[in-house]
């Protein structure tokens, strides 16, 4: 349980506490609870995968609704680029090693600003090493009427990590 700024201060159950602005605003994420929650979700992949999979945690997949969708994609393409994310002092956030998983599969959430900038940080656009992101696998789902996440914003979050990452105007 977390008190959460948007919805006046209630408990609920929650990553990372959101103020009432638009998704695509960084100012709207409280990023030390998004590290805290990182290191959380990190620990227990750890823990499932040498209990459940001999330490082999590419066999996990990280799903995830709302703030969980959010986070499953952040810490998915972070164990790609774990190594190249710890290069960047500018980089408050992201520089946690996670174990690899296997991909991320997400339910009405939006990829938080801060993550496509420090990836926009790190790799040229079209220089990003496309096998690396392929290894892993990613499902999105985001219905057209959430009253939470605006679809559109959602999707030119979506597009613009693709064009960072991938390349081409539009996520595919």
């Amino acid at each position: 349980m977390r008190a959460v700024t948007r919805l006046a201060g209630s408990e609920v159950p929650a990553w990372f506490d959101v103020k009432d602005l638009p998704c695509n605003d960084p100012a709207r994420y409280n990023m030390d609870h998004v590290k805290e929650s990182i290191l959380e979700i990190s620990a227990l992949i750890s823990k499932e995968a040498n209990e459940n999979y001999g330490g082999n945690s590419e066999k996990i997949y990280l799903s995830g609704f709302s703030q969980g969708s959010s986070l499953a994609h952040v810490l998915s393409m972070m164990s790609n680029f774990s190594d190249k994310l710890k290069e960047h002092p500018e980089n408050l956030y992201f520089k946690t090693d996670v174990p690899s998983v296997g991909g991320a599969i997400s339910t009405s959430g939006v990829l938080l600003p801060q993550f496509i900038d420090t990836l926009g940080l790190i790799f040229e656009p079209f220089k990003l090493q496309k096998a690396k992101l392929k290894q892993n696998e990613y499902f999105g789902y985001h219905g057209g009427d959430d009253f939470l996440y605006d679809y559109m914003l959602v999707k030119q979050s979506f597009d613009q990590l693709w064009l960072v990452v991938m390349g081409s105007e539009e996520f595919q």
